[in-house]
Order: C-alpha cells, then structure tokens, then sequence
C-alpha cells in the first residue's frame, strides 16, 4: 500500500476513534463543523501532552478573531508532540500534526482557517444540522480498529484525548 494512504487511513482511524470517545462511545452528538471539533480537539491534545492551554483558543473567543491565533496553537501544539514523540509515537504525533495544523486558505477573496479536519468533513457528508451522531455502522467499525490498535498505548492515548475533548466540547458548547 501506498505510504501516503497508509498515513491517511491511520490518521482517518485516529480522528475517528477520538470523535468515538468525545462522544461517549457514539452515544452523544458531536459539533458539525471543523470549528466546532478543532478547538476542543486540541484543547484536549495539549492538555493530555501537558501543555499550555492559553495558547489554544476556544471556539468564539475574542482573540480567534484576531491574526496570530493560528500561529500560537500551531506553536503550542507542535512543541507539545515534539516533547512527547517518544511517549505517543511518531505515526501518532504525525497523525496529530496533520489533523490540527491550521493553514490559512483563500476563498472567493477572503483568507479562511482550515485545518486538517476539513477533510473530514469534505469526505463524511453529514446531515444538516447543529449536531451529527456517529452511526451504529461507523461504532462497529470504529471498534474493529480499536482492537487493532489495542496492542500498543494509541488505543488508550485516542480515549484520553476523547475523554478530555468530550469536557471541552462540554465547556464551550
């Protein structure tokens, strides 16, 4: 298999498997936009990584309206994986990296955040609406992988992030 698809897959069972947890086991719905999952989501990484919370805005916050805010987080969240690379992984904190890394996008003339996340839901149509719950179908699936990445701590450091994000989402909803 392709190495980059390899990576992109790893890092779809990732996202999906902290979404799994933030949402206690798919039993509660989730925010249904990048915004919305990005900012608790990486609330959530620094925090388990031991990290500076202040750097990473919360959704609506005064100061994610104003220009160096993406550098901050994007700072704050790559010294955390890179102090903590040997303790998760590499293909754990790469994965990370790529989900949360804000990028500014110019879009019909106006410079837009996005981060890794947008792909998600690019590629996950979800239904209309404030919320969106993850489907029996997706639960199976998603605990088919866990068990695959049971062997090694991925399993229990996606359920901490899922824990932690799941206050966060609480926090700012």
């Amino acid at each position: 298999m392709d190495q980059a698809l390899s990576a992109s897959i790893f890092r779809n069972n990732v996202l999906e498997n902290i979404l799994y947890n933030a949402s206690n086991l798919g039993e509660k719905g989730l925010p249904n936009s990048e915004e919305g999952l990005l900012f608790p989501m990486a609330k959530a990484v620094v925090n388990f990584l031991g990290g500076d919370l202040n750097n990473i805005p919360g959704s609506g916050s005064s100061w994610f309206r104003t220009g160096g805010w993406a550098h901050r987080m994007n700072s704050e969240i790559e010294k955390c994986l890179r102090e903590n690379h040997d303790r998760i992984g590499l293909n754990l904190a790469n994965a990370l990296r790529d989900l949360l890394h804000v990028e500014w996008k110019l879009d019909m003339g106006s410079a837009i955040p996005q981060s890794g996340l947008v792909w998600y839901f690019t590629f996950n149509p979800k239904p209309a609406g404030p919320v969106f719950y993850i489907s029996p179908k997706d639960v199976a699936r998603i605990q088919c992988y866990s068990d695959q990445f049971a062997p090694s701590n991925i399993a229990y450091i996606c359920r901490e992030i899922g824990i932690n994000m799941d206050i966060f989402l609480w926090i700012y909803s």
